[in-house]
């Protein structure tokens, strides 16, 4: 008899202790479950009830389904003010204005109209915290547009290239320049000396793409001189100066809106929104040179913003006039293949401009002004749309830029 109360009790004992096990296992799997955030420049200008220094960053977590919460504690003051317009237009005609550096630590995001970049460090539960000295002066008017190279340096810093496009209606016009910095790993921005490639009047550089592995900046003059846009290849030096390796015009066209390049090919893909096409382009590793290959018809009015997904199989469009976006297969990846046009839902106050794929690519996120779309990714890459677009929390006109995903 007491080897039997015996052997249960020690039972007892194995199963409390197996519960236990099991909850604090629960407890430590909740408590650091990772976070599926979604970042946006607010933008906030001098709208008529605005004043300066208010803009902001807007962050959200995706509960998985696609619903989006706030970030606790945001939006996140930027330190300076974005661009107002009353209607809209060419200041907004640019892409990568918040972006995240590959360890997922730090987020910087443009101010446009105040001329300065805002760098925040990313905690753990996907909330901002300001890095001292932030925000730093761009080095020219209304940055608009931001490339990201990760310790290139012999120092282990690593190489921001700014885009300064100069059509803020807002400020005199001087003249729109590439210009880079140096960054530490705590986010502070040092302009590089004697680094800054100064752009004809009026071309307003459009959009800065960055590849590790050739240390090549790819940068787009929306407009560039006498109406005719620019992709140009740079190739960018150890000590973050930029040098010109060749220059190219759209193919039968004259814009060049948005670019994305491929994951594993040497191929970028850009939008030419004046013909509703994307060009499909090839650069070298050796020479750095980019060349044009291919372009393709686009379903919709306005082809130019673009997101790619993680293994390259899939291309992602948005098309500011027809409010669409479309999705073509990358099975030949210097021959995209149209798969889908697919019309948002109403909502918003602008038509779609940036995109973003989720990190688990479920989802792809559009904005159309005051509102962000969730779209959902099926298994062969095509989408739709189940949720109504979330309103933006911005005041009445304003045109939030910018698309940032981590999972953190």
């Amino acid at each position: 008899m007491e080897r039997s109360v015996s052997s249960r009790q020690g039972f007892s004992l194995l199963v409390n202790l197996s519960m236990i096990a099991l909850l604090v296992l629960c407890f430590t799997v909740t408590g650091f479950a990772q976070k599926n955030l979604v970042y946006i420049d607010a933008n906030v200008g001098l709208c008529p009830t605005c004043t300066a220094n208010h803009n902001s960053v807007i962050a959200f977590v995706n509960d998985g389904t696609g619903n989006l919460t706030p970030v606790s504690g945001g939006p996140f003051k930027t330190g300076g003010t974005g661009i107002y317009q009353a209607t809209p237009g060419l200041p907004f005609d640019a892409d990568n204005q918040l972006i995240i550096n590959p360890e997922g630590t730090l987020l910087f995001a443009v101010n446009m109209h105040s001329n300065t970049i805002a760098v925040f460090t990313i905690n753990s539960d996907g909330s901002l915290t300001v890095v001292s000295g932030s925000p730093f002066a761009s080095n020219g008017t209304q940055p608009a547009a931001l490339g990201f190279l990760d310790n290139p340096t012999p120092s282990g810093k690593s190489i921001m290239v700014v885009a300064n496009a100069d059509n803020d209606p807002g400020q005199t016009q001087t003249a729109p320049n590439f210009s880079t910095f140096t960054v530490t790993s705590t986010g502070t921005l040092t302009l590089n000396p004697a680094a800054t490639i100064t752009l004809p009047t009026g071309s307003s550089p459009s959009q800065v793409l960055v590849n590790k592995k050739a240390k090549l900046m790819f940068g787009m003059q929306f407009l560039g001189t006498n109406n005719q846009a620019v992709l140009s290849s740079y190739r960018i030096k150890l000590d973050g100066s930029l040098s010109l390796v060749n220059s190219l015009n759209p193919p039968g066209g004259t814009q060049f809106l948005g670019e994305v390049q491929h994951p594993i090919q040497l191929a970028l893909y850009t939008g030419l929104p004046d013909v509703n096409q994307i060009g499909a382009y090839q650069f070298g590793i050796q020479n750095g040179q980019v060349f044009f290959k291919r372009s393709v018809s686009n379903q919709g009015t306005g082809p130019g913003w673009l997101a790619i997904n993680k293994t390259g199989t899939r291309l992602y469009t948005s098309e500011n006039g027809s409010n669409t976006v479309s999705v073509y297969d990358l099975t030949h990846f210097l021959g995209p293949f149209q798969l889908q046009h697919f019309t948002l839902a109403a909502g918003g106050s602008f038509g779609p401009t940036n995109i973003a794929l989720d990190p688990t690519e479920q989802f792809l996120y559009v904005l159309t002004g005051n509102s962000i779309h969730v779209l959902n990714v099926a298994t062969d890459g095509t989408l739709t749309e189940t949720l109504t677009p979330r309103p933006l929390p911005v005041p009445p006109g304003t045109v939030p830029v910018g698309l940032a995903t981590l999972l953190k």
